[in-house]
């Protein structure tokens, strides 16, 4: 089988405040034939405020996992149009077949625009769920990972792992400037240790970096 999360923007005459469908595409065959399965629908969020962000940069994106017998998605998405962006996760036991209901990874921080997850797990359960969100203001800006080692079924508290601070302009104590596209990537190592990777910057358009952090 081979499973990938999707999602598809229709830009109708609704224009910005098109919904946002998140599809898995699924194959039983190997890749010959695949069938379209919707997850979800959400909304768009508000509009990005970061310098030269155009619009669409902060909703939209899924990634999966499979943990051991669970499938795990994990995706962003608004509640109301313009509204407060949160990141969600979703379990499938039977191979993207049916879903759970979504559970909410990040904060209901008034104004937070969670976006871009990455994904990881192996066979024993384990998943890391990585992204960045502005629950510290709409200009500072972290790296949070949450744990889980039991497919997806419950989570630990978030980790800020964006925890340098200076020797940059972008960076500062409650966070960086902005997000710097959307590249997010997290991978679970050998010992069980997390190691993720992001973009931070001054703005969308930069100038800004690639950073790292190992251990969560």
């Amino acid at each position: 089988m081979i499973s990938t999360a999707s999602y598809a923007l229709p830009y109708s005459t609704l224009g910005r405040h098109s919904p946002i469908r998140i599809e898995l595409e699924r194959s039983t065959d190997g890749g010959a034939t695949f069938d379209t399965t919707l997850v979800d629908t959400v909304r768009q969020p508000r509009a990005c405020v970061s310098d030269g962000c155009p619009f669409g940069h902060y909703g939209g994106h899924a990634v999966i996992a499979l943990a051991g017998p669970a499938l795990v998605l994990a995706y962003d998405g608004a509640v109301r149009p313009g509204g407060d962006q949160h990141l969600w996760v979703r379990r499938s036991g039977d191979f993207g077949a049916t879903w759970s209901a979504r559970t909410r990874l990040s904060p209901m921080t008034p104004g937070v625009v969670a976006m871009n997850p990455g994904i990881a797990a192996r066979a024993d359960g384990e998943v890391r769920v990585a992204w960045q969100d502005s629950r510290k203001g709409p200009s500072r800006w972290n790296t949070y990972v949450r744990a889980s080692s039991d497919g997806g079924a419950s989570w630990e508290p978030a980790v800020d792992v964006s925890d340098v601070w200076s020797g940059y302009g972008y960076l500062h104590r409650r966070g960086y400037d902005a997000d710097y596209g959307d590249y997010m990537q997290v991978a679970l190592t050998s010992d069980g240790s997390t190691f993720a990777v992001w973009g931070a910057a001054f703005g969308y358009a930069g100038p800004g970096g690639t950073w790292f952090n190992v251990g969560v």
